[in-house]
């Protein structure tokens, strides 16, 4: 949904010159699985203290593609493009199906009930 959120967005403003792309910062090691049930099933216990220490990347590492994304003269003008480790890759096949990403677009509108004036 992010990609084809961003995807929309860059479309429509391109002629106001506003850039919009996606990223994905990767399996980023946070506090946050410390709030989830501290029963641990086996699963959860090899994904959380033994998988995620060795693939994981820190909050500063994973910040990097947004860092780079908002600050980088070359890529000012980039709009429309997925980055992962603050590069280009290719997007899934159905986030660039233009009739999918405009139901869905349309069907966001409606959900969150946008008035004309506010619709881009």
């Amino acid at each position: 949904m992010n990609i084809i959120t961003s995807n929309t967005i860059a479309e429509k403003l391109s002629s106001a010159s506003v850039t919009c792309n996606s990223l994905h910062p990767g399996v980023v090691i946070t506090p946050i699985h410390n709030k989830l049930s501290h029963e641990l099933t086996l699963s959860r216990h090899i994904i959380q203290k033994i998988l995620l220490p060795i693939i994981g990347k820190s909050v500063w590492e994973g910040a990097q593609t947004q860092i780079e994304l908002a600050l980088s003269k070359q890529l000012q003008h980039v709009s429309g493009k997925y980055f992962v480790d603050c590069k280009p890759v290719f997007q899934p096949w159905k986030t660039r199906d233009k009739d999918f990403c405009m139901k869905l677009w349309k069907i966001s509108e409606e959900l969150v009930r946008l008035e004309e004036h506010e619709k881009l």
